[in-house]
């Protein structure tokens, strides 16, 4: 079974949240995190995929992004086509996540399943407040 790197990166994030030797091997290893990721201003980004050899702007990107459903999608496409130099294994992580930041910032309006998936966690999380009152 394929788990989409989006529930990957929540089980992640909710466990190092709770657990500090994770969250400390998370740190050492350099493992990202999306959250983290989300701290990266667009140049950033940007400049992490050029370190890649993936070179992209807005307009290359709206273009790709219009056949895939998803930035993992667009990514496992990026890695297969354009081969994407990567010195660890991880930094095809900060490629997704890359992806995926991008695509919310630039086109919120045309949302990827990881835009998606993060309001229903969002509504979950209402719905457990919710029940909580």
């Amino acid at each position: 079974m394929k788990i989409s790197y989006i529930v990957i990166n929540r089980m992640l994030e909710e466990n190092a949240a709770k657990d500090s030797a994770l969250r400390e091997k998370l740190k050492r290893t350099g493992k990202p995190l999306l959250s983290m990721s989300r701290k990266l201003s667009d140049a950033e980004l940007l400049e992490m995929l050029k370190s890649f050899d993936v070179v992209v702007d807005k307009e290359k990107f709206e273009a790709w992004r219009k056949d895939f459903v998803s930035a993992q999608a667009l990514s496992e496409w990026i890695i297969a086509t354009q081969k994407p130099k990567f010195a660890r294994n991880f930094e095809q992580d900060w490629l997704w996540m890359a992806l995926a930041i991008l695509w919310e910032r630039w086109f919120p309006e045309s949302p990827s399943f990881e835009m998606i998936d993060d309001r229903i966690q969002a509504g979950y999380g209402l719905l457990h407040d919710r029940e909580a009152m």
